[in-house]
């Protein structure tokens, strides 16, 4: 394999003789002069390849070794290849430039990727099976607008990829449509897309039929079916009043004014209790919009999220940062019993007096609900260590977490945990007391610091990574963690003006039912975890999960139990990862796939260890396909079946392997529907179209045999799905029988092989009756076959009965 270099060097443009130049590259981030290898020269200008690297080069042993600390400085930088370029030219002046790539051997990297994607993949992937083929697609967002879906080849699905609408068409202020000749002669300018930033996948009519719903960094919702077509209604987009902000912008350091855009995915959720799911979305105008699946806004929504006024004029104008934006994904789920779900979010509004930010619990009518859109007791107050973590970037963090639910102790009741910046997880009641809060102990080796790079830390305390909820152990009961900050050099890294200080980085996780830390945790991250979600999925050959979390570094570790690495791990990148990644088994084959993006635009996929009937814990960014937040629900359906037809004149024959629960495990289903017509079916069709009797449903894997009358010569259509005990619906799965056709000359070959060895072996038995009556019966039996073969329902021949004759003890004949 080769490496192209491309690059452009010229002599200076003040009277300069002429240039020379040489092309190296050397192992490491800070190689010696005498460690570089010479890759090309000249002695003049060049635009273009400079010179060829010859990968085979680079020692096997540089690139598949073992890391050792994947901590910094060095850590990321294990598998770096520098290369630089140097140039004289004629007068004695001098310049040099350096990049680096990453060599590293994984042998558990799926053929063909990484992949290229040219931007920044924004938008956390996910597995879903969009056309009911027995396969799943990876779904994935990027930066400039589009949404892919790879078929396991690699190829896009049919109708994909999408894209949303250029920016000139957002917003006529937009500088796309200003007259500069830039804009107006550069296309990757003038034709910019609304960039997503964040996707959801679900069924939004309860029919089994999949959507793909994206959020833009414009604030803009686009939802597409499984073939890439928009559906009726969308996009839809915020409240237009918040499209500008006002001109002069009024003044007031401590307020930030409701703006156009969004930073989260969206979450679907069922609001209405009818079995279909409305569209969330957060915004940095400070609204919680929510869309119905034909576009229009479901009833009570949007719903603006502040402070009331009994809360805001308790603290001293002076310490109030009045944030309107939101930007995490709304929880979703049903505290309250009512068979509606609630939505949950927190807020950016802080109290820098007394260290307290907000979330919000909000009815499922909206404003719609007596007495107003928030649940009883809530907005819940929150303490933090921090403040309200001012001296950072305004845009990073400054309220709380994305909120996560789940039945945290076995009762049935579901409660919402949340971490407040700078503090620690509480999860509370419907009515928003609180349950229990974690503790911040940070009792490990790694804890008392790592010289001189970190210093040490008695607790870490959350600041921008989510929480995410697994059974760990697999004892039955869930576990919270989160990427966490040590609160000491949080405090220094923050408080030493013009000093450069690391914060030290964690993965924690905790035991809800006392609050505790886990005693293997915290453990080591390597990066800071800008708004990532981790993941939590069965790696290994057990009942464990590992929490598989990533950072703005270059790893993405898997952390067991017991703390420790699950077998591959860490993986490595290169790059900054994005904010999720998915853990799935895209053929259901039981082979399981880790997917990550980078902000890079590359694309990693790595098969990994484990089970999929045990990964039904946290495997997808903020736990399922919907962005939920939800640790109870199921989301996932059963797989679409792969059907083969067998048909001669008058009967058909068609068999699959039945699903599971969860695509090919998890159990049996609950139900099937086949249908049957002579026309191509499809979901809507449904209602029209005549059902057929299902078999007797399988085991997840065992073959499903259905028998149908045949008796018409023209093609018809068997289509079938499956339902889960959760009530989700496989895709539709659609099956051609083609038209009886008699092959003539298939049954003439036959027949004539049937002829060639009645004859051959009335030849060898000639005299024998019993043998010429067995061989003549073999010869029907043969031309039987051959009929059948070539379509015809020939009547099959009779046995050949046996000589009713006894035998002596000396064997003759009586």
């Amino acid at each position: 394999m080769t490496l192209q270099v491309k690059g452009h060097v010229k002599p200076s443009a003040w009277g300069s003789q002429g240039v020379n130049w040489v092309l190296e590259y050397a192992l490491g981030a800070n190689p010696k002069d005498t460690d570089f290898h010479t890759v090309s020269t000249g002695n003049a200008g060049k635009s273009g390849v400079l010179g060829t690297i010859d990968t085979s080069e680079i020692p096997a042993s540089y690139a598949a070794k073992n890391p050792t600390s994947t901590l910094p400085p060095d850590g990321p930088e294990q598998y770096t290849v520098s290369i630089r370029l140097r140039a004289k030219d004629g007068n004695g002046l001098k310049g040099e430039d350096r990049r680096s790539f990453g060599a590293r051997t994984d042998t558990g990297m799926v053929d063909g990727f990484p992949k290229s994607i040219g931007t920044e993949i924004s938008a956390a992937p996910a597995f879903v099976d969009l056309n009911g083929t027995h396969k799943q697609e990876l779904v994935f967002g990027t930066n400039d607008g589009v949404v892919s879906a790879l078929e396991p080849d690699g190829q896009q699905a049919a109708g994909f990829p999408v894209m949303t609408r250029q920016l000139r068409y957002i917003d006529e202020n937009n500088p796309q449509n200003f007259n500069a000749a830039s804009y107006n002669s550069v296309q990757g300018l003038r034709e910019a897309r609304d960039p997503i930033s964040g996707i959801a996948i679900g069924d939004l009519t309860g029919d089994g039929a999949q959507s793909i719903v994206a959020a833009t960094t414009s604030g803009w919702v686009y939802a597409w079916n499984r073939l890439g077509e928009l559906r009726e209604g969308f996009p839809v987009k915020p409240l237009a009043q918040y499209d500008t902000l006002p001109v002069p912008t009024p003044l007031g350091t401590k307020t930030r004014l409701p703006a156009r855009g969004n930073w989260s995915a969206p979450a679907l959720g069922d609001l209405q209790g009818d079995g279909t799911l409305d569209i969330l979305m957060s915004s940095y105008d400070g609204h919680v919009y929510a869309w119905q699946p034909d576009g229009t806004p479901s009833p009570g929504w949007p719903v603006k999220v502040t402070l009331p006024d009994s809360i805001k004029n308790t603290i001293p104008p002076d310490k109030l940062i009045d944030d309107a934006k939101l930007m995490m994904t709304p929880g979703v789920g049903d505290l309250l019993g009512t068979g509606k779900d609630q939505v949950f979010i927190g807020g950016y509004q802080c109290d820098d007096a007394g260290n307290r930010v907000w979330a919000y619990g909000i009815q499922s009518d909206g404003n719609n609900h007596a007495g107003g859109p928030y649940m009883t007791g809530w907005p819940v107050a929150l303490g933090a260590l921090g403040g309200c973590y001012s001296q950072s970037i305004d845009f990073v963090q400054e309220g709380s977490n994305a909120v996560t639910i789940a039945d945290f102790d076995g009762s049935g009741k579901a409660r919402a945990a949340v971490t407040p910046v700078a503090g620690f997880p509480t999860i509370l009641n419907a009515d928003g007391s609180t349950w229990k809060s974690m503790q911040g102990s940070c009792g490990t080796a790694t804890c008392g610091g790592i010289p001189p790079y970190y210093g040490a830390d008695g607790l870490n305390v959350g600041v921008t990574g989510q929480l995410a909820i697994g059974d760990l152990k697999g004892s039955g009961k869930p576990n919270l963690m989160q990427p966490t900050a040590g609160g000491s050099t949080l405090q220094k890294s923050l408080g030493d003006a013009g000093q450069a200080s690391l914060i030290h980085v964690f993965d924690q996780a905790w035991d809800p039912a006392t609050g505790d830390t886990l005693d293997s945790f915290p453990t080591d991250q390597d990066g800071f975890p800008f708004f990532v979600s981790p993941i939590v999925a069965n790696l290994t050959n057990d009942n464990t999960t590992s929490m598989i979390s990533s950072n703005d570094s270059y790893w993405i570790h898997a952390r067991g139990p017991d703390g420790k690495e699950a077998p591959g791990f860490p993986k490595w990148t290169g790059q900054w990862t994005s904010f999720g990644g998915v853990v799935g088994d895209p053929n259901y084959d039981g082979q399981q796939n880790l997917a990550y993006g980078t902000r890079e635009g590359q694309l990693f996929m790595w098969k990994v260890g484990g089970s999929p009937e045990k990964s039904d814990e946290w495997s997808h960014y903020r736990h399922d396909e919907h962005n939920s937040g939800n640790y109870g629900k199921d989301v996932k359906p059963p797989a679409g079946v792969s059907v083969k037809v067998k048909r001669n004149k008058k009967r058909a024959k068609l068999t699959w392997h039945a699903p599971g629960q969860n695509g090919v495990s998890n159990g049996k289903i609950s139900k099937y529907e086949i249908y049957r017509s002579g026309k191509s079916i499809s979901i809507p069709s449904l209602a029209t179209t005549s059902a057929v009797k299902a078999p007797a449903i399988g085991e997840p894997g065992a073959k499903q045999t259905l028998r149908v009358n045949a008796k018409t010569k023209k093609p018809f259509y068997i289509g079938i799905r499956s339902q889960d005990s959760a009530g989700n619906w496989s895709q539709l799965s659609v099956a051609k029988v083609k038209r009886f056709k008699i092959n003539r000359k298939l049954i003439k070959k036959k027949r004539k092989v049937c002829k060639k060895k009645l004859k051959k072996r009335l030849k060898r038995f000639r005299g024998n009756k019993r043998k010429v009556k067995k061989v003549r019966y073999q010869n029907r039996k043969c031309v039987y076959k051959a009929k059948k073969a070539g379509g015809l329902s020939p009547k099959k021949p009779k046995k050949h009965k046996k000589s009713k004759h006894k035998k002596n003890k000396k064997g003759s004949r009586k």
